[in-house]
């Protein structure tokens, strides 16, 4: 017998969000549970601002940090596997960390 929603573990969601440049991902993302951390490498943070304000969400409940690199957001998450204080972890945009991730080796390879 197959299984039913009803046997879904909610607590533990892998969502990709794909799609074209302004489809609205990151808005979409803001209805998942808060609170919520973003790994912003797009650095666009403040385009949320409007969406979330019209739909009511907590500004206190987003939190973000900017990143260029991979070494720092690596850490980070890291990090959050061992203590982790949010119900919802943003990476915003994949495309972008994918390029800080080959920055960081080219890096490595040049040294």
């Amino acid at each position: 017998m197959s299984p039913s929603l009803e046997t879904v573990n909610q607590e533990s969601l892998f969502t990709m969000l794909k799609g074209e440049p302004g489809t609205r991902k990151s808005t979409e993302a803001l209805s998942y549970p808060t609170p919520q951390y973003w790994i912003s490498t797009d650095q666009k943070m403040e385009a949320l601002t409007l969406p979330a304000k019209k739909w009511g969400v907590d500004m206190k409940e987003i939190n973000f940090d900017d990143y260029n690199d991979w070494e720092k957001p690596r850490a980070m998450l890291e990090k959050l596997q061992v203590n982790c204080p949010y119900k919802t972890i943003v990476v915003d945009s994949i495309t972008s960390i994918g390029d800080c991730m080959t920055r960081q080796v080219k890096k490595t390879k040049k040294a």
